[in-house]
């Protein structure tokens, strides 16, 4: 990835060409989009929900409910905006909000009341039926939410393709270019950060995979040579 974004050069809105473009500016409001918990203005949201699993001396966090919104990303530089479709991106930013606790009472005989924030309640209650049942399966299990927002003039860095926006209900402008992903290159990246700190965040992970490599490389080495000693 470091490499790839290394290969793009940074392109303005207004100089951006069909292919892999990499952008940097700030998030722009488009209609009136509410995040679905904290009910805030955003460019984009996600919500994560986890559950709590202990079984025997093993215990994780597991996914239970993933959705986030579809809309356009509007990103804007000093020459100008263009659209970026969220759908199918890998995204790095922090969750804003995160919510731990139990939406159900449970006990059989001492009942412990439900303590889960009563926005995420409310945010269970306006699901489909599916989406619902997925909480309820878990409603006397801890469960972790977490809502993730871009919101207006968060920074933003864009990795992805320019393409025509044909076919894209209410983008219909002749000649508009959105950013997405794409066939011939699959690459979708959007961070809620410069593209320098984003290339930190790359280098970071890199530099770590770099450093465990090596040090299996060395156990290997190791064990080869007291073997062939013996």
């Amino acid at each position: 990835m470091v490499q790839k974004i290394n290969n793009t050069p940074l392109s303005k809105v207004s100089s951006a060409s069909v292919g892999l473009v990499a952008l940097a500016g700030k998030a722009r409001l488009r209609g009136q989009q509410l995040s679905p918990i904290s009910r805030v203005p955003c460019a984009f949201w996600r919500v994560i929900g986890t559950y709590y699993r202990q079984s025997g001396k093993n215990s994780s966090w597991v996914g239970m409910y993933a959705a986030d919104s579809k809309d356009p990303i509007i990103l804007e530089d000093d020459t100008g905006t263009i659209p970026v479709l969220p759908e199918e991106a890998d995204f790095e930013f922090p969750s804003n909000l995160s919510f731990e606790g139990y939406i159900s009472e449970r006990g059989l005989i001492i009942k412990e009341p439900a303590n889960m924030d009563p926005r995420v309640l409310k945010f269970i209650e306006s699901l489909d039926k599916d989406s619902k049942e997925a909480f309820l399966m878990h409603k006397e299990e801890k469960m972790l939410v977490n809502e993730y927002i871009i919101q207006e003039n968060d920074p933003l860095f864009v990795l992805g393709s320019a393409l025509p926006a044909d076919g894209i209900p209410g983008l219909e402008t002749q000649g508009i270019l959105v950013v997405r992903k794409g066939t011939s290159d699959s690459t979708m990246y959007i961070s809620d950060s410069s593209e320098r700190t984003f290339m930190k965040t790359i280098a970071g992970h890199m530099y770590l995979q770099i450093i465990g490599g090596l040090a299996l490389s060395g156990i290997c080495l190791y064990l080869i040579l007291s073997m062939g000693g013996n």
